[in-house]
């Protein structure tokens, strides 16, 4: 998806993707980081008070179609400290009911040849690892940047967690270099499903974003991914999979808590 200034147009290509989800029978729909809206800082100032109304959108979505839903990330305000908020990952159930509000713990700071990031000037980090069990599996949450932070993956896979959902926004010149290796790293040393949805394409007046939205297999294998083009892609996944993975090369077994205890 490529997110712009336009909230109402956002929303409507995304209502869509759902519907279309629905019609293919998916459990769940996944969209990219900040997928509702992109844009200079007073453009986001004045969809910052719409947090509350936005996540009710999303919950009559979900009830609408019977799916599950992981709306991208939105901004969600910081109510004792003005202008401050966070990325925050919303998981939405088939009925309707948010089950789980992931925020962001590591923001991103790069100084990059397109331009320079600071997340940090508008965001605060979140405090809470989020994991959740679903009828088909066990779902670990993340945003993009915290791509980089093996430990994070280690935690939730401690937790039980066996499909780790990363919706992202990642720049161009990190995303030819790093997205795939870091997207395949995380499955394998984890032996988990990755499901990470990307922005793609210029996304507000001067962003270009990555995209190939993809999907890697717990032995790293990349099972589905979509380029740069704008879309949805379906794929089903077998949780017994994990289980196949394990019995050719158990290196969760082979772990020293000893040395490395958990976090």
């Amino acid at each position: 998806m490529t997110a712009s200034c336009d909230l109402d147009a956002n929303l409507k290509i995304m209502r869509g993707f759902v519907e279309e989800a629905h019609q293919k029978k998916a459990d769940i729909v996944v969209f990219p980081e900040m997928a509702y809206f992109i844009g200079h800082s007073k453009e986001c100032s004045a969809v910052l008070p719409k947090y509350d109304t936005l996540l009710k959108t999303f919950s009559n979505w979900a009830k609408e179609f019977a799916i599950d839903i992981l709306p991208g990330s939105l901004r969600e305000p910081i109510s004792k400290l003005p202008c401050r908020q966070f990325n925050t990952l919303p998981y939405i159930d088939a009925t309707g009911q948010v089950l789980a509000l992931y925020r962001k713990l590591f923001l991103f700071r790069a100084e990059l040849p397109d331009r320079v990031y600071d997340e940090t000037l508008f965001y605060d980090p979140g405090k809470e690892v989020i994991s959740l069990q679903r009828p088909w599996g066990t779902a670990g949450l993340a945003i993009c940047f915290d791509i980089r932070f093996p430990e994070l993956f280690r935690a939730l896979k401690k937790r039980g967690a066996q499909i780790l959902f990363v919706p992202a926004a990642f720049a161009v010149p990190t995303g030819k270099v790093h997205w795939h290796t870091l997207l395949k790293a995380r499955a394998i040393e984890n032996q988990c499903f990755v499901v990470a949805p990307a922005l793609t394409g210029r996304c507000g007046d001067e962003r270009q974003t990555f995209g190939h939205s993809l999907i890697v297999s717990p032995w790293g294998e990349v099972l589905t991914e979509m380029g740069e083009e704008v879309g949805l892609v379906t794929h089903e996944i077998s949780i017994d999979e994990i289980e196949k993975c394990q019995k050719r090369l158990d290196a969760w077994a082979c772990r020293r808590d000893d040395l490395f205890p958990a976090p």
